[in-house]
């Protein structure tokens, strides 16, 4: 769960940023926000505006492929086969209880999956931010942070829940950008974003190979 002081702390900051009368956020300001603390590589700050559904699920679906790969690439009667694995199976305990002292080279530091397995969703999500967002060669993923977004507009549905519209500031045959959408529910009255494929992309960090 997301600590509401440091939600508070955050949004504060995006208030001080922004000319409003209001005292509370809109989506559209909450999505400015992210994308700048996504740009210079904030990620804590990140973590405080993500909703805390969407931390979990991206913590299972993280956490479970690097277990999940981990124990097919060290057993010799899987880790040559073509495969498919189910995140959410091995984010169990006795999955993890399995995998627990292996560590993983992809992270910084180079931690136990026992290690990352204890961290709560924002710390986890953190954790994997500073590991995937590294200057590496081949890495797919810091590339995204340099891309400009412009926030076109937002969308109500209903009480809590918002789409935000942005435009993706990219090379395209299409003069005006690429159009994204990003989509919020409230906590608490506060507005925080569900993620996406542009921020963040949810593709494995551990995946299948030697």
């Amino acid at each position: 769960m997301i600590c509401s002081r440091s939600l508070h702390i955050a949004l504060a900051v995006i208030l001080s940023r922004t000319p409003m009368a209001s005292t509370q956020a809109t989506p559209a300001q909450v999505v400015r926000a992210a994308f700048q603390a996504f740009a210079r590589g904030d990620w804590n700050t990140l973590a405080t505006l993500v909703h805390p559904d969407a931390l979990a699920a991206f913590r299972t679906d993280q956490l479970g492929s690097a277990v999940g790969w981990t124990l097919v690439r060290r057993d010799p009667k899987t880790r040559h086969r073509n495969i498919a694995i189910s995140p959410s199976e091995f984010v169990t305990p006795d999955a993890i209880d399995k995998a627990r002292t292996l560590r993983l080279a992809e992270f910084p530091g180079e931690p136990t999956i026992g290690e990352l397995a204890a961290l709560s969703p924002p710390d986890f999500f953190v954790r994997w931010c500073e590991a995937a967002f590294r200057n590496r060669e081949h890495n797919p993923w810091p590339a995204m942070q340099s891309l400009k977004r412009e926030v076109v507009g937002e969308i109500m549905e209903g009480d809590t829940l918002a789409h935000v519209l942005y435009r993706q500031q990219v090379k395209s045959v299409w003069l005006a950008g690429s159009l994204k959408v990003m989509s919020l529910k409230q906590v608490a009255g506060h507005w925080l974003i569900l993620l996406n494929d542009d921020v963040i992309w949810n593709f494995p960090l551990v995946g299948p190979g030697e």
